[in-house]
């Protein structure tokens, strides 16, 4: 839950920062792509639009 609430402070903050909320990307490796994939899935996160990048070890070789 302490990856949603962060991605909703992203996307209600970002745009101080000179990004664009509709276009937040998350990317994950190992754990981190765990994460991303519940995000990818969870209804808690639904609204968040999010470009989700996961890197697998055996692909990048």
């Amino acid at each position: 839950m302490d990856l949603v609430a962060g991605l909703h402070w992203l996307r209600e903050n970002i745009p101080a920062f000179g990004g664009d909320p509709d276009r937040i990307t998350l990317m994950g490796h190992g754990t981190g792509a765990a994460l991303a994939n519940f995000i990818a899935v969870s209804p808690v996160a639904k609204g968040i639009l999010l470009i989700i990048l996961f890197f697998i070890k055996t692909i990048l070789k």
